[in-house]
């Protein structure tokens, strides 16, 4: 008799199990906790910004948005992993959007057309110098530069990054030598911030926001900043070194985006929800109000096509940035990727074969 109630209460357990998963169908998704894996440490900019939306998605779906972070590879090893779970909607990647030069760099493998991109917003890159510079204008830096190669010095958060690449092209496009400046790379834009004050360093090329408080204290200023227009944040004025060299415009590409990824095989009614969500979420006026005061970005949600396109410029701007700084291993060409100021859409094979966005997200991306 005992016996027959363990196997009876083994039955039953079962059943019970089996019902649960049957359940959990994409129309009745979520039922348990989605777990966010962002792709850098706590406290950076990528984590603060995932938590903020995080938080804001939770009202939506009611159900918890439980954070992960997974260092490492730029965010390659956390995206990577995101990437071989299930794909059923419980799994998400958040952070930059960077997603474009990992396969460049060998940094994991998977890449933008693997996920669904849902972004926030973008920071754009901005160079700095310390307040009693001589210098007043982005023309009166290059001045300087042509005048006399390498005597100035500059920081950027490190090799490769955004700072990097804007003060490499204009090198390009202003025609200063390779040696125009010496590159100091440093351990984050924060901490470049601090050497520019202290006089470590001529001028900084780094994410606005990283050495915003530094801005406001009157230490250092914005001498130029990568946008199509000047902007004006926290009683500060930002002006556009578009206006002084137009042919920097395609590079606004570099600039960081933000946003959270679900896996591109994800059931599209799971996406659509995911999709709600993130907009309630992000479009919320103090999520914006947030954004755009607190941590001194452009507020832009984008979703479907048009996300899919920021992704691959993304790719197109850092991957041959990388490459012909010789710290790329992999040649973007041979991957099938132009280079931003040869950029149409669709750009390559891959993304042309990649799972389209659900019909109800792109309608409403694009207004219908």
């Amino acid at each position: 008799m005992k016996r027959l109630f363990v196997v009876i209460t083994g039955l039953m357990a079962v059943t019970l199990v089996v019902s649960a998963c049957a359940a959990d169908t994409a129309e009745d998704w979520p039922q348990r906790p989605i777990e966010v894996t962002v792709g850098w440490s706590a406290g950076g900019s990528s984590d603060l910004i995932s938590r903020t939306i995080a938080r804001e998605m939770e009202e939506e779906l009611g159900v918890t948005m439980q954070i992960t972070n997974v260092e490492g590879a730029t965010g390659g090893i956390g995206a990577g992993q995101v990437a071989r779970a299930p794909a059923d909607g419980y799994r998400v990647f958040a952070g930059a959007s960077v997603h474009g030069m990992w396969p460049v760099m060998d940094l994991a493998d998977v890449g933008w057309e693997d996920f669904y991109a849902f972004l926030a917003g973008f920071t754009p890159t901005t160079i700095y110098v310390a307040d009693d510079s001589p210098y007043q204008t982005i023309e009166d830096l290059v001045a300087a530069m042509e005048e006399d190669p390498g005597s100035l010095r500059f920081g950027t958060p490190g090799p490769g990054s955004n700072g990097e690449i804007l003060v490499r092209v204009l090198f390009d496009v202003a025609g200063l030598p390779e040696n125009a400046a010496e590159h100091v790379p440093y351990g984050g834009g924060s901490e470049a911030g601090q050497f520019l004050a202290a006089g470590e360093v001529d001028f900084i090329s780094v994410t606005l926001a990283d050495v915003i408080d530094l801005a406001r204290d009157g230490q250092i200023r914005p001498l130029g900043n990568l946008f199509p227009e000047e902007m004006e944040l926290a009683g500060l004025t930002f002006p556009s070194i578009i206006d002084s060299y137009p042919e920097l415009e395609p590079y606004t590409a570099i600039n960081p985006w933000f946003g959270m990824y679900l896996s591109r095989e994800t059931d599209p009614e799971i996406v659509e929800r995911f999709t709600e969500a993130f907009l309630a979420a992000v479009e919320d006026e103090s999520f914006r109000q947030w954004f755009e005061e607190e941590f001194f970005s452009v507020h832009q949600p984008t979703v479907g096509q048009e996300a899919d396109e920021v992704m691959s410029q993304i790719e197109s701007a850092r991957g041959w940035a990388l490459y012909d700084l010789g710290m790329a291993p992999n040649n973007p060409a041979e991957m099938g990727i132009p280079q931003i100021t040869k950029w149409s859409w669709p750009p390559h094979e891959r993304a042309e074969q990649a799972e389209p966005w659900p019909e109800g997200v792109q309608a409403a991306a694009s207004g219908g």
